[in-house]
Formats: structure tokens, sequence, C-alpha cells
């Protein structure tokens, strides 16, 4: 950055204000300024993260690559309309949420004991992380089917004390089989939400690449079209001089 000011002379300020890249050369200061203040923070460890940041210079070179700069574009487009789609899946998780709890609450609480747990675990399924576990507990109850939270202890720790944190300990008092409610709550929950809603997303982010990749062609079609024009009116503009000597030639 220094380096880059000296050679600007006796007009450093140039380095700030170049048409082309002063603004990449101001966020290069703005992230060494930052550097040198939080240098005596957390052994480094802050500098190393805020010179990180340096990286995100290395989108500049999307706008050399019409594919690349088309692929961002679309996904910017495709967020626009994320956030509704977001949205609806609250919504349905919410409803399902309030579902669960009264269907599976007594047998699973640590799962469905509230609305936020039930939302929670109804979140994970939605991703299919790890969902057979939850559906096998209220499939054969509690009692049966004895895996995390539960424990089979007679007295579980009102806490359980593990390297990843602590956890509320579950005991189960109520151990009640579910097999069908199961089988049509989860198998609906599923498939609303991990076929339809989050297809969704992946739907909306395709329209907005389609979209993004029409307008770089319309883009490069109107490029194509100034070049044309130019060289037609140098030629133009060649044949009248020739044209205009000719002429002189004659007189």
């Amino acid at each position: 950055v220094f380096c880059k000011m000296i050679v600007e002379g006796f007009e450093p300020l140039n380095y700030f204000t170049d048409p082309k890249a002063g603004r990449y050369n101001c966020f290069d200061f703005a992230i060494v300024a930052a550097g040198y203040a939080f240098l005596g923070f957390e052994g480094g460890g802050v500098v190393s993260a805020v010179r990180m940041l340096r990286l995100v210079r290395l989108l500049t070179f999307v706008k050399g690559v019409p594919q690349l700069r088309a692929i961002i574009s679309g996904l910017f487009r495709g967020m626009e309309s994320v956030f509704y789609i977001s949205l609806l899946l609250a919504v349905v998780i919410y409803m399902f949420a309030i579902i669960g709890c009264m269907l599976f609450g007594a047998n699973d609480p640590a799962r469905f004991g509230s609305v936020f747990l039930s939302m929670l675990s109804l979140f994970q399924i939605s991703t299919l992380a790890s969902w057979t576990s939850i559906a096998y507990t209220s499939w054969y109850g509690c009692g049966v089917f004895q895996g995390d939270p539960y424990v089979a202890a007679e007295n579980p720790p009102a806490r359980g004390h593990t390297k990843f944190g602590s956890f509320v300990g579950y005991k189960c008092t109520n151990s009640v089989p579910q097999p069908m409610t199961t089988f049509f709550f989860f198998s609906c929950y599923v498939v609303v939400t991990a076929w339809v809603v989050l297809s969704l997303f992946i739907g909306v982010m395709s329209i907005g690449m389609f979209q993004a990749f029409e307008d770089i062609k319309k883009e490069m079609r109107e490029i194509n079209y100034r070049m044309r024009l130019e060289e037609n009116a140098a030629t133009e503009t060649v044949e009248e001089e020739e044209e205009e000597k000719k002429k002189k030639k004659k007189k």
C-alpha cells in the first residue's frame, strides 16, 4: 500500500482517487489500517481475520468472465425470492410444530415438549439429518427406542456434561408407541418441506440464473452491434476519403 502511494510521487492522493483502482485501493488501505489497529488483540488472530478480507478483491475477477458474472448475478437475483420461501418454510414448520407437540409431546418431551423444541426438531428433519432417530422414538416409544437424549438410568442427571456443552437430561416417563401416527406425520412433513419447499429454492435460483444468462447474451449482442456500427462508420469514412481523393485527382 505504502509503496503504491510512494509511486504516485508528489500526489499521493491519486492512490485513493484513481478512477479505475481507487475504490480497491481504499479497501486495501482500510484493511491494512485495521490490521495495525488490532495488532495487540488475541495474539494476532484478529489481524489475520481482518487481512483475510482482502480475498474479497478476487471478486473483481468476475467482471472479466461473463459466465461467472452471470452466475453471481443469478444468485443475487434468486436471493430476492428466497426470503419469501424462507417465510413459507417457517410457517409450515410452525404449523407442524404445534401438531407435533399435541401428538408426541408426552412420549418425546426432549424434542416435542414445547413449540420451540418442536420447531428445532422439525428443522433438523427438513434437512434429512439423522431424522430417523426422532421418528423411531415416536414410532416405538421412548421406553423401547432409548437413545440420545434419553438414558436408561432410573435417576438421570439434571444436566449432562459433554465436551460439546451441557444438555438437559431427560427420562422416559410416558412411553407411547404411535407407529401409524408417526408414519403419516413424518411422511407428510418430509414431502412438504424436504421435497416441495426446499425444491423451490432450486427453482428460484435456476430462474435467476436463466434471467442472468439472458441479460448477458443481450449485453453481448448490444456490444457486438455497437462494434459493427463503429466498423461500418469507419469503413464509410475511409470510402468517403478515397472518393474525395479521386475527385481531387480528376480536377
